[in-house]
């Protein structure tokens, strides 16, 4: 027999497969469009995110070469707005304006550099909220601040007996990061990026992992019964499909949670481990009400998700079904919100775009977790609001389809259908 037909019987056999099927072909068809529509907003405006930035220069100085560094940083795409500092608190006019930024320009600044001495310029960075745009967008300004910096070395170079480190740096930056009312160096802001990865990520990437995890366990479940007929004689019995419903909700989150503490255990003993932020002056910690805060979305996600893998199980035949049913279900919903936190933000998407992706429940549980680590309290409670509205639509519709013969009758095939001979 030749090698033909045994590759055409495998390749039919495997395709006809859902698990293979949807797995590796259809996922991979599913995920990376959703990426990639996801990141090209976000990379479209990442070239320009510092470009309109808005700094405000206070010039203490008032020579030439204040002029000039002020036009130097005109030229690498920023938006000096000089400022006349008397009483006011600058960290407190940082805050209030739309300013990314501010420089202070000491007095004696062009005599420093007329004697071929290296000025000190105080540079002040905005971090706006803990998000990866945010660090991008910072990072930006500062980057462009320093290639003022360069521009001024340029502007000096022209003139006679200029030593070649003069030229290359004129200019002394000493920066400092504004954060909730507070700043620290500008050395440690590498050290706070790194603590918003182990502490501000890992809260959402655990919340996504036993939301998801509620989900299977929770279209398993029906799927389980519905392959091995029991679901019928459950049903026969004098209980409310009411007390049905509920009573497997409660065991797939049981099951989740369960999930979800082995998981936190890890994850902070692996982040213990590995990272150490001694001497850090500002904190991603939660405090009590912060932990509240945090269950009370934990639960509403976890609520709608099972409400979702109860509908997968129900509209399956069976267990492979259901899981795979509940999966495709689920990974759109929250790759794309994830995929967005991880990336630019909402904020970084046109505003048609945008609305389409706040419309998606688990969006909220995302700009939720970000809004209790910042202790944004009103953006808290109006993200819970949406969360519970889906609540209710999902557990409502679960409900439903519970009643009369829908339960027995409704089914949704994810293979091929087999041809009867």
């Amino acid at each position: 027999m030749s090698l033909t037909p045994l590759l055409s019987k495998e390749l039919r056999e495997l395709l006809s497969e859902k698990t293979i099927l949807i797995g590796v072909v259809l996922m991979p068809l599913v995920i990376f469009p959703l990426i990639g529509f996801t990141m090209a907003p976000v990379t479209m405006r990442e070239g320009d995110i510092g470009a309109r930035a808005a700094v405000l220069v206070v010039d203490q100085d008032g020579g030439k070469y204040a002029a000039l560094f002020v036009e130097a940083l005109r030229k690498t795409g920023l938006n000096p707005q000089p400022i006349q500092l008397q009483n006011d608190n600058l960290l407190q006019l940082i805050k209030n304006s739309e300013a990314s930024a501010a420089v202070i320009i000491p007095q004696g600044f062009s005599t420093q550099l007329e004697q071929k001495n290296k000025p000190t310029v105080k540079l002040f960075l905005k971090l706006a909220s803990s998000s990866v745009a945010e660090f991008e967008r910072i990072g930006d300004i500062r980057d462009r601040i320093y290639t003022a910096v360069s521009l001024m070395g340029e502007a000096l170079a022209s003139e006679e007996d200029i030593a070649v480190s003069f030229y290359k740096s004129p200019i002394n930056l000493s920066g400092e990061v504004v954060y909730r009312d507070q700043t620290l160096p500008e050395t440690d802001a590498g050290q706070l990026f790194q603590q918003f990865f182990a502490s501000t990520l890992l809260i959402p990437i655990a919340l996504i992992i036993v939301v998801t995890t509620s989900g299977t366990v929770a279209a398993t479940s029906i799927g389980l019964e519905r392959e091995a007929k029991t679901l019928e004689m459950l049903l026969t019995y004098p209980i409310a499909r009411s007390t049905i419903l509920a009573s497997k909700l409660l065991g797939s989150t049981v099951v989740a949670l369960l999930g979800t503490a082995s998981l936190m255990t890890g994850l902070i003993f692996y982040f213990s481990r590995v990272t150490a932020f001694a001497g850090m002056s500002i904190s991603f910690s939660l405090s009590p009400l912060s932990l509240v805060l945090l269950a009370v979305v934990l639960f509403f996600a976890l609520v709608t998700t099972l409400g979702l893998g109860v509908l997968a199980g129900v509209l399956a035949g069976d267990v492979r079904g259901s899981q795979q049913l509940a999966s495709l279900i689920q990974v759109p919903l929250i790759l794309l919100p994830l995929l967005l936190f991880l990336s630019g933000g909402i904020q970084s998407l046109q505003q048609p775009l945008a609305t389409i992706i706040l419309i998606i429940p688990f969006t909220h549980l995302m700009l939720a977790t970000q809004a209790i680590l910042e202790s944004s309290y009103l953006n808290i409670l109006l993200h819970i609001g949406v969360m519970v509205v889906w609540t209710v639509a999902v557990i409502g519709l679960a409900a439903f389809m519970f009643r009369g013969e829908r339960l027995l009758t409704l089914r949704v095939r994810l293979g091929r259908r087999r041809q009867a001979v």
